[in-house]
């Protein structure tokens, strides 16, 4: 019995990261039928807390979320960062970092690796309010990066205030009030950066959302690809990384791991992520099947797959399916 868990101590966690991107590619690579918005990937990026045993080696690897004077005890938290193309719900790359990381690097660091998923075709970045920093709004705008992105309550207020419009294109001036927050910090780099570049001009878009609230939309997006009715739509679509967490952690229990060790939870969660991509690259053959057959075109209402239903079948045959010689079984 001790064998395997010494042989697993062995083996890379990176491995499965390099197989989840792999297969990712050949979907890219392979498919002709990629669904896009306009001939542009829809990929959003955003990160989770991933709660991991209790152990003195976790805390030090992951630290601490535990907040002082309300907790006593140690809670070590993994921060998982994903990108995640939201159409053909595929995760196109992942990183594993401690509780408390800079999601906005992670996300340039995914952009970055993903050339080599999913090739030059063009694609637009979701995100939500978390991260629409001037440092990273640059870091896009200079990789020629179309991006969306929700603005918070106190993000660009002058901007906003100025608007005579739904729908328009700003200045975001770096002026001193913008700057000397970086140098106080001891963010010198990013300072000067911006007093270099002076301004930059992005198109401000207001969503009226059901309830009556108001959202603000930051984007770079020329309105010849997404029209100002069109933003909330597109927008909405983020929703889909949100929807592939829960899967990962309710369905695919990816906090139920094989052991305590980091290296351990590190393989658990990326082949947790290339399981996810193994099972949603089958169902959508099923439903590409579903919706060129003609059968299922004469039904009264639109047939399609129970996604909850085929990842608890998945999950449990899917080593039998790739082992099947038969493919009619």
């Amino acid at each position: 019995k001790s064998g395997y868990p010494q042989q697993r101590m062995k083996l890379n966690p990176l491995a499965f990261l390099e197989l989840l991107r792999f297969h990712a590619k050949n979907i890219y690579t392979d498919k002709e039928n990629v669904t896009d918005w306009k001939g542009y990937l829809l990929l959003a990026v955003d990160g989770s807390d991933i709660n991991v045993p209790l152990t003195k080696e976790n805390v030090q690897k992951y630290g601490n979320a535990s907040h002082k004077g309300k907790e006593t005890k140690e809670r070590p938290q993994a921060g998982v960062s994903s990108l995640y193309d939201v159409l053909n719900r595929i995760i196109i790359d992942m990183s594993i970092n401690e509780c408390k990381f800079d999601e906005r690097k992670a996300a340039i660091s995914h952009l970055k690796q993903s050339s080599s998923v999913i090739g030059n075709k063009k694609s637009i970045l979701l995100a939500d309010r978390g991260y629409p920093g001037a440092n990273f709004l640059l870091d896009l705008m200079e990789m020629n990066q179309y991006f969306v992105v929700r603005l918070g309550s106190t993000h660009y207020k002058r901007e906003i205030q100025s608007m005579t419009s739904e729908d328009e294109w700003i200045d975001i001036i770096f002026d001193k009030t913008r700057i000397n927050p970086y140098k106080t910090k001891g963010d010198i780099a990013t300072a000067e950066r911006l007093e270099k570049k002076e301004k930059i001009r992005l198109r401000f878009v207001k969503v009226p959302l059901n309830t009556g609230e108001i959202e603000f939309i930051l984007t770079n997006v020329p309105e010849s690809i997404i029209s100002q009715n069109e933003m909330k739509t597109i927008y909405h679509c983020r929703w889909g990384i949100e929807t592939s967490y829960d899967e990962l952690k309710n369905k695919l229990q990816l906090e139920n791991f094989t052991g305590q060790k980091p290296i351990i939870i590190e393989q658990d969660i990326y082949a947790t992520g290339y399981l996810y991509n193994l099972i949603s690259d089958i169902i959508n053959d099923v439903e590409d099947e579903i919706a060129d057959s003609k059968k299922y075109k004469q039904r009264k209402y639109p047939m399609a797959v129970n996604r909850n239903l085929a990842i608890g079948i998945l999950k449990e045959e899917l080593i039998r399916l790739i082992l099947e010689k038969d493919e009619k079984i």
